[in-house]
């Protein structure tokens, strides 16, 4: 236990079996323990981690996927973010079944949409400020600003690259679609935000 224990600590809490392929045994019987945690298939992790360990968790299960949502955010701009669950978008390949405390969905954020920090996708701030307006309401958008993570300009960019953020999937409109009126959005970003997109 003592080499999985190491192997934990040096690779944030997260151990893929995948890459350990010579520790198959010692695994096995650790989980038997409930020494370790299956949270995704062949990841896993010390009992009870927390959600920064869930998060690397689900980016080590689907490395081709981007973190969404609360998880973007946390790891983003608002380090204490609620968060019921870690939310991934998948471009290809098959969706995940959900699991408690994780959300797999198909969909494709366009790049200039996406950032990357220590080798893990996702969205960039003024994304998951959208993709959280359903969840929070306002409040997220005043949450944002606040701490400088988004200028306004940047939220309307997000929108034109990515209508689909937040949009409901019985057809029914969009909180964002609705509350679009004509002539209300600056037709040109300022050059300071075009710059650095968010």
């Amino acid at each position: 236990m003592e080499a999985i224990e190491q192997l934990l600590g040096a690779q944030g809490g997260v151990l893929l079996r995948r890459q350990h392929r010579e520790l198959d045994r010692q695994l096995d019987h650790c989980l038997r323990q409930g020494r370790l945690h299956a949270l995704l298939p062949g990841v896993y992790t010390a009992a009870e981690p927390g959600w920064e360990v869930r998060i690397r968790a689900a980016a080590a299960y689907r490395p081709d996927g981007v973190l969404t949502g609360a998880a973007a955010a946390r790891l983003s701009w608002w380090p204490d973010c609620p968060i019921t669950a870690v939310s991934t978008a998948l471009a290809h390949g098959r969706v995940a079944a959900r699991r408690h405390g994780f959300a797999w969905e198909r969909r494709s954020i366009p790049p200039d949409l996406v950032t990357f920090r220590d080798g893990v996708g996702m969205v960039r701030p003024a994304l998951s400020v959208l993709d959280l307006i359903p969840a929070l309401g306002g409040r997220v958008i005043d949450e944002a600003l606040r701490r400088r993570a988004v200028l306004l300009p940047h939220l309307w960019n997000a929108f034109d690259l990515h209508p689909v953020a937040g949009a409901t999937t019985c057809g029914a409109p969009s909180w964002r679609t609705r509350a679009i009126r004509p002539g209300q959005r600056p037709n040109v970003m300022p050059p300071d935000c075009s710059a650095q997109p968010c």
